[in-house]
């Protein structure tokens, strides 16, 4: 069984054969700095906890319904030890489906911890924290030049480590659009420029340019598809943007859209997506933190 240890930069959860699959996206501790990984568990199972009237009607009625299993647990509620069930699902979408009938069961006096996410859940279960190291058994799936895909066989575990320097990407874009504020389904993109912490810089435009760093391309389709080559060779951990939330990934993504130029910068393969926050719009791209 091998062991591997990264920083833990992101984590969600896929469904495969219907069962879910928890995904740690990390930077790896190793020779090669560069390099990360997706570690794939899929032996976590979503859970909440039912404090009952009776155990053993309890017990009877819970185990009419859809759920994987049952323990008996202690939990410590309003500073007193306290012997509950802790009740496992197939799946998470299984919780807010069942929560109410469980709730509504004449045995069960109360259920706790219903709302928090799967992801969460992991990270609090195993005592993770994002930007800390992590330290993960079991085997390699796959591994190519930027990313080991892992299977974990055992719970993760924390560990103390100090940080490595990370690859840190900005860029910014400009947009030609002469009739006044820019409208993504008419103006396009004409520049888009990279700078790094380890020295990389690069301006693409869609016009010549005496700049040494500067590359001249044919459209913007080509702009487009460049700048998503350049995420994907570049491999950084973090991508910064000025109003890059609001301005220039949701333009970028709408133009890509009409070109046909697949956003896929995530560590993953994973397309471009967008999440609410707060009220506000926010890009999130899989393995990497935007800011």
């Amino acid at each position: 069984m091998l062991i591997k240890k990264f920083i833990l930069m992101d984590i969600d959860y896929i469904t495969r054969n219907h069962k879910p699959v928890i995904r740690l996206f990390g930077k790896l501790l190793e020779n090669n700095e560069h390099k990360h990984i997706i570690a794939l568990d899929k032996n976590f199972k979503p859970y909440i906890y039912v404090i009952f009237h009776d155990i053993d009607a309890c017990f009877d009625e819970l185990n009419r319904l859809n759920i994987l299993r049952i323990e008996k647990v202690y939990k410590n509620y309003e500073g007193m030890a306290k012997e509950v069930l802790k009740v496992f699902f197939n799946h998470p979408q299984d919780i807010p489906k069942l929560k109410d009938e469980i709730g509504n069961l004449k045995s069960v006096k109360e259920i706790r911890e219903y709302d928090i996410p799967f992801y969460r859940r992991y990270l609090i279960s195993n005592g993770l924290s994002p930007m800390n190291v992590v330290e993960v058994h079991g085997r390699v799936l796959s591994e190519k030049s930027s990313t080991c895909i892992f299977q974990v066989e055992k719970p993760p575990k924390p560990r103390k480590s100090s940080l490595p320097e990370l690859k840190v990407l900005s860029f910014d874009m400009e947009v030609y659009n002469p009739q006044g504020i820019a409208q993504p389904d008419r103006d396009p993109i004409i520049i888009i420029s990279f700078s790094s912490n380890h020295g990389f810089e690069k301006v693409l435009s869609t016009k010549n340019s005496e700049m040494d760093f500067a590359e001249a391309v044919a459209d913007e389709k080509e702009l487009l598809e460049k700048f998503v080559e350049t995420i994907k060779s570049e491999n950084p951990d973090f991508i910064l943007g000025y109003n890059s939330d609001t301005f220039d990934f949701p333009y970028i993504r709408d133009r890509a859209a009409q070109l046909g130029v697949p956003l896929k910068i995530g560590v993953d393969g994973s397309k471009l997506k967008f999440t609410q926050i707060s009220g506000s719009n926010a890009a999130m791209i899989g393995g990497r933190i935007h800011i």
